[in-house]
């Protein structure tokens, strides 16, 4: 949560973390996640790039 913070006041760009998720049937997945705010320009970018 704190790492939220700081993304949301502007005190760093970008941040990341590794989550364990457990699923139905006991495996296990890890997954590793870049967590980073899109401007308007980049996410009309991303969009194009996906579609």
């Amino acid at each position: 949560m704190i790492k939220s913070r700081q993304l949301q006041a502007g005190e760093i760009e970008h941040y990341a973390v590794d989550k364990r998720y457990i699923k139905p049937d006991g495996s296990i997945v890890w997954v590793h996640m870049v967590v980073a705010p899109l401007n308007s320009e980049s996410a009309i970018a991303l969009l194009d790039r996906q579609f």
